[in-house]
């Protein structure tokens, strides 16, 4: 296969991908797909992860496929399919949309930009809101979907929408993720329900991001005992207790926060949270912070 270089990637042709390219758009699916072995759910993944009569199948069933051709080779693929489903908003869907499926660009020729190319095209094509599903664990794809405008969904809202607007089964259900763009979270956000997504979590210091505005996160998390000393060189970060009582540890003091109450630690102070008792926060704080800071703590 000629080399695809960041060199030349800006000669990359969007077109249609052609019938005879079946075998090799199923080849593309599978070489990308094994950026999930060890990272999605064990009994999710299987090899080869999109055999051609499945492909063919996605087809027959009404998805377009677009491909990305580097060199008089095609290196990338990326599907939608329009769903004219009137029944959509009788089960809780939000009427016609489009779905982007089964994105996948050769291991080979990945964080070339070819991905996005792709995306952009796609979303200036679509004549109706978009809807993207991928697997929760799958971080990059998260990622990527949300560097190009589209927002995560909470958890009620995707297990709604997976179900009315996918086939697949339950398993699938629990383990993935949808991300919408901005004319579909204008019809699909719902108010959240704190009680649902605290039922979703099972580990404590494991944060749920729940909700996303002007480049914030909003996350639910369980906690008890104690966490590290660490700090955030850029962001602010607010505790908002919802149950329970929390301790922000500073090095000068501690700061008690009980049920409606809140603190925002400044950015660079270094604090540790600790609670004895099972307490639920609510966090809210830029989505480039890291758990566990920027700097060793003490």
């Amino acid at each position: 296969m000629p080399s695809v270089t960041a060199a030349n990637v800006d000669n990359v042709i969007i077109r249609p991908c052609r019938p005879d390219e079946e075998p090799l758009m199923s080849a593309i699916v599978c070489d990308a797909a094994t950026a999930y072995k060890g990272v999605i759910p064990a009994d999710r993944y299987h090899e080869p992860y999109m055999p051609l009569a499945e492909l063919r199948a996605e087809i027959a069933a009404g998805v377009r496929f677009w491909g990305a051709e580097a060199n008089g080779v095609l290196v990338g693929i990326m599907g939608i399919q329009d769903m004219d489903n009137a029944v959509a908003s009788e089960q809780g869907g939000i009427g016609n949309v489009t779905l982007i499926r089964h994105a996948y660009v050769r291991t080979a020729q990945r964080g070339l930009g070819i991905g996005g190319q792709l995306l952009r095209h796609l979303v200036r094509i679509a004549q109706r809101p978009m809807l993207m599903g991928t697997w929760a664990a799958a971080t990059w794809a998260v990622g990527f979907y949300q560097k190009h405008g589209f927002t995560l969904t909470a958890h009620a809202e995707k297990e709604k929408l997976l179900r009315v607007y996918w086939n697949i089964p339950e398993r699938q259900v629990e383990t993935s993720v949808v991300l919408a763009d901005a004319g579909a979270m204008a019809l699909v956000r719902e108010k959240v329900s704190a009680e649902a997504e605290f039922a979703q979590i099972d580990a404590f210091w494991s944060p749920r991001l729940v909700a996303e505005l002007n480049g914030q996160q909003v996350k639910f998390c369980r906690l008890k005992g104690e966490f590290d000393w660490h700090a955030h060189a850029s962001e602010d970060e607010m505790f908002w207790v919802l149950e329970g009582e929390l301790t922000i540890k500073l090095r000068q003091r501690d700061i008690v926060i009980g049920p409606n109450e809140f603190y925002v630690v400044p950015r660079g102070v270094e604090h540790k949270p600790v609670c004895a008792d099972e307490c639920r926060i609510m966090l809210f704080e830029p989505a480039a912070t890291k758990q566990y800071g920027d700097q060793p703590g003490a």
